[in-house]
């Protein structure tokens, strides 16, 4: 087996970024730029998966609206009705926590 040439490309290269990182310290900064690079990630992730979340709430929440509109256009006595048993039910609710 031979061993690996000190003239090969490869290491010149490598040797060649080493000496370079040695003067200008550009590793440390590097490492520093791509912890924060990393972080910011994580944050754009995880704030997206929120978004999507409130996103579907707010999909589910227009639905039901939609249905409480039409059922509302089509008896209007009844969704009259129903908000005023919704009202009933709240302010039992609070007083029932009041008391």
């Amino acid at each position: 087996m031979r061993a690996p040439s000190t003239n090969n490309p490869s290491n010149v290269a490598q040797s060649f970024s080493e000496d370079l990182d040695a003067v200008f310290g550009m590793n440390a900064q590097l490492r520093g730029l791509a912890s924060t690079v990393e972080e910011k990630k994580r944050t754009v992730s995880s704030q997206s998966q929120e978004l999507a979340e409130l996103d579907a709430k707010l999909r589910e929440t227009e639905e039901r609206l939609a249905q409480v509109s039409r059922s509302s256009s089509r008896n209007p006595t009844a969704a009259a009705g129903a908000a005023g048993e919704g009202k009933k039910v709240a302010s039992q609710a609070a007083g029932g926590a009041a008391a």
